[in-house]
């Protein structure tokens, strides 16, 4: 759907729009209320604008105002990893539908001043130190793909760059370029980089990496001159690992820039201060193609527990050569719920640490803790006035033709 508009962006043929126009309506008529659904429905609002019969705008911003006023019940203020994704729907709707929704500035605010403003930057800077994320690989793709297109999205329509509200975007470009292991694996075909199951992560989950590399794709077009920007550039475009699957080519040919300088990625150690975390390598023999497995690669966690999907596995090491030699045997199930899950997977026995026996420790009950670690979330006033960093016309709807927000 969202394909479908941008190709009509680019090349002007109505058919793309119509395409993407009826597939909207058919999830107006049989509805589903998930967490980008409404973000989703909002690009092709948007891209496809000029082709809109008023009765299809009448029907989606019908469906904008079902779907915020739809119970969200896993819309957890904080860490939970489904609020970005309803952060991207809410800021997203009230950008496209700017002058024409009644409700627009209601959503509006309810991204920048409850979510963003009130939550997410404040739990952003409390982690910004080293780029890292507490639930580890997986879960930081399923959180911080909506969040950081949300963002880009948020710049184009609005101006304001909250790239620059916490260090922890810049940060990331560190973090994300060290965590992977050397060589190759596969699923369905598709080829990528293995990469270190911190927290809840399942192994071998290669279409999940795609929303890694949209982020950093992001973030490379955000800091198109800093070293580790340029050194990602090259680790992206190198080799069979160099694309997107199929799902997510349009936002590959949004935000892949073919002229961004590059340059061979060259760190051996990274430290995220924040979250406890490290990630060492021996080198780089074959450069940003990174396909030697010779490399020597450790991972050290020492820091807090934040939140839900993060193990207890302080002050324990991974390590790699060739292959697995201390592994991380807390490889999450897809569940979390079953007694092995919450008495083996998530606890300090099936992590490389000390274990520390405790005869009366009660093994019957999860170890998770009860809910996701939250911040205030107090229905917010905004300003009278919109934030001085940007102005909407009362007259136009904003332009978000470049917004990469599908």
């Amino acid at each position: 759907m969202q394909a479908k508009a941008l190709v009509y962006q680019i090349t002007g043929q109505t058919a793309y729009c119509t395409a993407a126009i009826n597939q909207a309506l058919q999830i107006v008529a049989s509805p589903n209320y998930n967490t980008s659904t409404g973000g989703n429905m909002a690009v092709v609002y948007d891209w496809c604008y000029s082709q809109l019969s008023p009765t299809q705008r009448v029907s989606l911003i019908g469906f904008f105002n079902a779907w915020a006023d739809s119970s969200h019940v896993n819309d957890v203020t904080g860490w939970g990893n489904y609020w970005p994704g309803y952060a991207y729907s809410y800021a997203l709707m009230g950008l496209a539908s700017y002058g024409d929704a009644p409700r627009a500035k209601e959503w509006i605010d309810e991204y920048r001043y409850r979510r963003y403003a009130q939550s997410d930057q404040i739990l952003l800077n409390a982690i910004a130190d080293g780029g890292a994320w507490p639930e580890g690989m997986v879960y930081d793709w399923i959180a911080n793909y909506p969040r950081l297109k949300t963002l880009s999205a948020w710049l184009s329509a609005t101006g304001e760059n909250l790239f620059e509200s916490s260090p922890w975007y810049r940060n990331r470009l560190d973090y994300l370029l060290l965590h992977r292991w050397p060589g190759q694996a596969s699923q369905w075909g598709f080829i990528y980089h293995p990469y270190q199951s911190t927290g809840d992560s399942e192994r071998f989950r290669g279409s999940l990496t795609n929303y890694e590399r949209i982020i950093q794709l992001i973030l490379v077009e955000q800091y198109p001159a800093d070293t580790a920007a340029l050194q990602t550039q090259a680790y992206l475009s190198s080799g069979p690992t160099a694309n997107s699957m199929s799902f997510l080519y349009h936002e590959e040919f949004l935000f892949y820039n073919p002229n961004q300088a590059s340059a061979a990625p060259t760190p051996s150690s990274h430290y995220a201060p924040a979250t406890g975390t490290i990630f060492l390598r021996s080198g780089w023999p074959d450069g940003a193609l990174d396909n030697d497995t010779s490399v020597t690669y450790m991972t050290f966690q020492a820091g807090d527990h934040f939140t839900y999907h993060q193990h207890y596995d302080q002050n324990s090491f991974t390590l790699f050569k060739y292959a697995d030699l201390a592994l991380d045997a807390g490889v999450y199930s897809g569940n979390g719920l079953s007694y092995h899950d919450f008495n083996y997977y998530v606890r300090n026995i099936a992590h490389n640490t000390l274990v520390v026996y405790n005869p009366a420790e009660n093994l019957t009950t999860p170890a998770r803790m009860p809910s996701p670690t939250t911040v205030d979330s107090a229905p917010c006033t905004p300003p009278a006035a919109p934030h001085p960093a940007w102005t909407i016309s009362t007259s136009t709807k904003p332009s978000t033709t470049r917004a990469p927000c599908s």
